[in-house]
């Protein structure tokens, strides 16, 4: 599964994560926290530059995580249905 690495690793240090840097986006490569950002533009921008086109993680710290149903919604829309 891609970026299971980094899913663990986030999962692993939640906790931390949330005390330190809640609301805040992190960026993970591997079983590395690269950075903290402000935003998810900021964060995405780091990776791009120090990555290229590798995978790697941006996740926001937040006590409880989102469920993202646009995806699902962009596609039956895009589809026409």
């Amino acid at each position: 599964m891609p970026l299971e690495t980094e899913r663990r690793f986030y999962e692993a240090h939640r906790k931390e994560l949330l005390q330190k840097y809640r609301n805040l986006f992190v960026l993970v490569k591997e079983n590395d926290l690269i950075g903290v950002f402000p935003d998810a533009q900021t964060a995405h921008r780091e990776g791009v530059n120090k990555f290229g086109l590798q995978p790697f993680l941006i996740k926001q710290v937040l006590d409880v995580e989102p469920v993202n149903l646009a995806p699902i919604a962009s596609l039956l829309v895009s589809a026409g249905l």
